[in-house]
């Protein structure tokens, strides 16, 4: 059997990522979340995810500053 696709969700509001990695989890997908943009770069780097789902509207950096980082 391979290995768990890794999935970095970065979300400002706690309630909502944590469902989202939650419902990750539950379907067999590694998760790590994040809670700005910064953390996320700062886990991107060391969870190196498959995927990265990022909410858009998000205090200080965005999802697009992500998506170009």
């Amino acid at each position: 059997m391979g290995h768990a696709s890794k999935v970095l969700v970065v979300e400002d509001e706690d309630g909502i990522r944590d469902r989202i990695v939650r419902i990750l989890g539950f379907e067999g997908f590694e998760t790590r979340g994040a809670s700005s943009v910064r953390e996320g770069l700062r886990l991107s780097q060391e969870f190196s995810p498959d995927v990265i789902v990022s909410d858009i509207e998000m205090p200080g950096m965005d999802g697009f500053d992500l998506a170009r980082e």
